[in-house]
């Protein structure tokens, strides 16, 4: 998979006596090269290897987790404050932030098992870029990590609370949720799961998200 029509030459010359390998050229988040992609993984299980490109790497990333799901396994390389956002859990502070754990982390947790494989420095490349980079192997789970209702709802409750994230997580959900409970009724969807919104999100597992969020689908739909 190439975007850059100057290697492709390259490519296909390295290549040609491979007679298992497919070059796709154009953009991996154009919806025909997507297509593309499917019909050639269709009826496998895939594994996905590359080196993304920073400027798209949450797309691209989240893309190969939740719209190919015949990959198994990915095998990526990105900037190394992302890959710690990846991996990171409730509260971490792996690059001195504790904005690592956030929505990225949820969102792919959700589906795979993550962990980083190496760091690789940026002296090692040529040009030097102006960041570190990391390898991530991500493995698809059986199943999502946590079983939720709606998972619509999980995620725009999840993107609700990092919202803010200076407000604590009630004040944060009140003023990012549309769901018609009002302060009252989202109290309530707290209390019911033991979980106290003077909290920060940062501190919450996917489990209290997904135990919110439950909690909310029953309270709106009866």
């Amino acid at each position: 998979m190439e975007v850059d029509k100057r290697i492709i030459p390259l490519l296909k010359q390295t290549l040609q006596d491979i007679d298992n390998v497919s070059i796709i050229e154009g953009d991996f988040l154009n919806p025909m090269v997507a297509k593309k992609i499917k019909e050639c993984l269709a009826g496998k299980s895939a594994v996905a290897v590359a080196n993304l490109p920073y400027y798209i790497t949450t797309p691209a990333l989240m893309g190969i987790i939740e719209d190919y799901i015949m990959i198994k396994r990915a095998v990526l390389m990105m900037q190394k404050e992302v890959a710690y956002r990846v991996v990171a859990q409730p509260g971490s502070r792996l690059s001195g932030s504790v904005k690592d754990y956030g929505v990225l982390s949820i969102s792919v947790q959700y589906y795979m098992e993550p962990q980083i494989l190496l760091e690789v420095p940026r002296s090692d490349f040529l040009p030097s870029p102006d960041v570190d980079s990391a390898v991530v192997r991500l493995d698809r789970r059986d199943k999502p990590a946590v079983a939720v209702q709606d998972e619509r709802m999980f995620f725009s409750l999840v993107k609700a609370a990092f919202g803010k994230r200076r407000k604590t997580l009630f004040n944060a959900l009140v003023g990012g949720l549309g769901y018609p409970l009002g302060k009252d009724g989202l109290k309530r969807v707290l209390e019911q799961v033991g979980i106290d919104g003077n909290r920060r999100a940062e501190t919450l597992s996917l489990q209290e998200f997904a135990d919110i969020a439950n909690e909310l689908f029953y309270t709106i739909n009866g």
